[in-house]
């Protein structure tokens, strides 16, 4: 028996509106907008179905009722219940649920993260506030992911020779710091026996100069396969605007710092200097690879 999805969708395939199959709303087409949280720091799944039903009065008001869906458990969100209800009392939304299929799940998934995608990359961060984690709130110098803070970000995957690899960077965060490198791990990804994403093969790390646009080995001699140069192309021709975007994100992070060092700092105590056993010639602990000299300690 054939399953028929409810939702409907365009030439273009792009998701128009919603038609259950069975009950009370059978053959009762809702036009649907989606909408997703909007704080793109938020790791909720939730996203909301707007749906309009237009009556055959033209002078009737349009029927207009908000599903809320948690992708994660693939049930009606609690937050936001949809309050259009049958005579027997059960909710469009429920109604809905029971006739998504495991396509529809993920097809809404993928919908949902290309909207919190585009939040991510069009957020004014100075009217955020995240959580960056405590050790980088008292040691500016250590690095931070930029998946840790924007969970939603491009994680510019690419594929090679039919291999699916994505990247993980991670930013100096110090306000003081004028350094242009970032820390960057290739991953190649694998789906397990449940579906679902995982690590398969994790490179060594790479330094990045966001400004010159230059990938090299963080500790040379690069001695793995692929080679650095062969994963950087790939990344490159799916990415073209990689420096741009490496360059934004760096900014996002630094903003959203400054602006959580200026809520702590009413909170915080002052803190007597503390001296660092770092010599000018060691690697500068924020992780960029370049001497402490000639990064963080210009300004210690």
């Amino acid at each position: 028996m054939m399953n028929l999805s409810p939702l409907v969708y365009d030439s273009n395939g792009e998701l128009r509106a919603i038609c259950l199959r069975r009950g009370p709303y059978v053959e009762k087409t809702f036009t649907v907008e989606l909408i997703a949280c909007g704080n793109p720091l938020c790791v909720c799944q939730e996203i909301t179905l707007r749906c309009f039903q237009a009556l055959r009065e033209p002078a009737a008001r349009p029927i207009c009722v908000d599903i809320g869906l948690d992708l994660r458990q693939r049930s009606v969100s609690p937050s936001a219940r949809g309050k259009l209800l049958t005579a027997g009392g059960t909710s469009l939304a429920e109604k809905l649920v029971m006739e998504l299929g495991d396509e529809d799940w993920r097809d809404l998934y993928e919908r949902f993260y290309k909207l919190k995608q585009a939040q991510t990359e069009n957020v004014s961060c100075g009217s955020l506030i995240a959580a960056f984690p405590s050790e980088n709130m008292s040691d500016p110098s250590l690095m931070v992911a930029y998946k840790e803070i924007f969970p939603w970000g491009n994680a510019f995957d690419f594929k090679r020779e039919q291999e699916l690899w994505l990247i993980d960077d991670q930013h100096c965060v110090n306000p003081a710091c004028d350094c242009q490198n970032a820390v960057v791990t290739f991953l190649r990804t694998a789906v397990s026996s449940h579906g679902r994403a995982k690590v398969a093969q994790e490179m060594s790390p790479a330094r990045y100069d966001v400004e010159r646009d230059v990938f090299e080995a963080l500790q040379p001699p690069w001695t793995d396969t692929p080679r650095l140069e062969v994963l950087v192309n790939a990344l490159r021709d799916a990415h073209p605007t990689v420096a741009r975007d490496m360059r934004n994100r760096r900014l996002q992070l630094r903003t959203l710092y400054q602006v959580a060092v200026n809520r702590e700092r009413p909170k915080m105590p002052p803190r007597p200097v503390q001296r660092r056993d770092i010599r000018p010639n060691d690697h500068c602990p924020c992780g960029s690879g370049l001497k402490f000299k000639k990064c963080c300690g210009k300004f210690a």
